[in-house]
């Protein structure tokens, strides 16, 4: 059994880095793609190019229950950084955050917090917590 890893705390900047990983993987990939090795493997590659170590799961597409040979898209989670010595540096977050690097609309200069609410709707109902459904 895995034993599960707390998640990471990310700056700003790293999700930019995170995004042109996916980027990169999707314009190689979106059409279609036999070899899940190989695949998998660029997968882990690109993350660790990026500073991040990722887990790949596939899951298989299926048709009236039945398992489509070749049909499967992988599900990629970050678990840790390359560098074991990394700390977390709040004080640039804060300054990323604030000077709203990812140009999100109407967050200039400001940390918003939602006081637990996507917490309560996440549990109210709005999703069940639970994983996926595939």
């Amino acid at each position: 059994m895995t034993v599960p890893r707390p998640p990471i705390e990310l700056l700003d900047s790293e999700v930019d880095r995170i995004q042109a990983v996916w980027d990169r993987l999707r314009d190689r990939h979106q059409k279609a793609f036999r070899n899940f090795d190989a695949v998998e493997r660029e997968i882990v590659g690109r993350f660790a190019e990026a500073g991040f170590i990722v887990h790949v799961n596939w899951f298989q597409y299926a048709v009236d229950g039945v398992p489509q040979s070749g049909a499967a898209m992988p599900e990629v989670t970050i678990v840790g950084r390359c560098d074991p010595k990394h700390e977390f540096d709040h004080d640039r977050q804060v300054h990323e955050v604030t000077s709203n690097i990812l140009g999100l609309p109407g967050q200039e200069g400001v940390i918003k917090t939602d006081q637990g609410e996507t917490y309560r709707l996440f549990k109210g109902g709005k999703g069940e917590g639970h994983g996926h459904h595939h």
